[in-house]
């Protein structure tokens, strides 16, 4: 279903129960009633002016676009299946993403937050965090990771990542971390960042 592009304040399909796909982006929403659609697979909400979006329980949803809004809380609990999630340019301060095992792509950039728990999504391969407030990232666990750009925050230590690339026993020939305009610490640039690169990581920095 497609309504992109309207002038939609309020949007209603309760009870749509054989809906899997749902593209309401580019309208005013400040509404979004999806109760009963326990089917769905793809959303797309972007370019709205939601402020909260409760997606709790949806177990088959495995795509979820809604960059570009004024969404403070997203509730994700329970999305087990949901695999690319972008919820940039939102003043997101808090994201839980602990129920989303699936989670393969995440790109929360332009945000609010401070700390990032990533710890449990072990199929994670891409992550983009850019122009936030981030001092903690925790990527324990996350050994697919490959594709990071966490430009532009708060962060000091890279030991998560250097960990991760070691754990799991070499990189991937796209393995890239950026990390400009991070305070790092003297010894994440002295030692961490050489570390990184001697294991064939592409660091970005300063």
């Amino acid at each position: 279903m497609s309504c992109v592009g309207n002038r939609l304040g309020t949007l209603i399909v309760d009870g749509c129960i054989q809906l899997k796909n749902l593209d309401c982006s580019q309208n005013p929403l400040t509404n979004l009633d999806l109760a009963g659609c326990e089917n769905l697979q793809g959303l797309n909400c972007s370019g709205s002016q939601l402020k909260e979006l409760d997606l709790a329980g949806y177990a088959s949803l495995q795509t979820l676009d809604c960059h570009q809004g004024q969404i403070t809380n997203l509730n994700m609990a329970g999305c087990s299946s949901l695999a690319t999630v972008n919820c940039s340019q939102n003043p997101l301060i808090r994201l839980d993403v602990s129920d989303c095992t699936s989670l393969e792509w995440l790109s929360c950039d332009e945000s609010q937050l401070t700390n990032l728990d990533l710890s449990g999504c072990t199929n994670l391969f891409g992550l983009s965090c850019r122009q936030s407030r981030l001092t903690t990232l925790d990527v324990t666990d996350c050994r697919k990771l490959i594709f990071v750009h966490c430009w532009s925050n708060r962060l000091t230590d890279l030991g998560a990542f250097l960990t991760n690339v070691v754990l799991r026993g070499g990189v991937h020939s796209d393995n890239e971390l950026d990390v400009r305009g991070n305070p790092l610490s003297e010894f994440a640039i002295t030692n961490q960042i050489p570390a990184l690169t001697n294991l064939g990581v592409r660091v970005r920095w300063p």
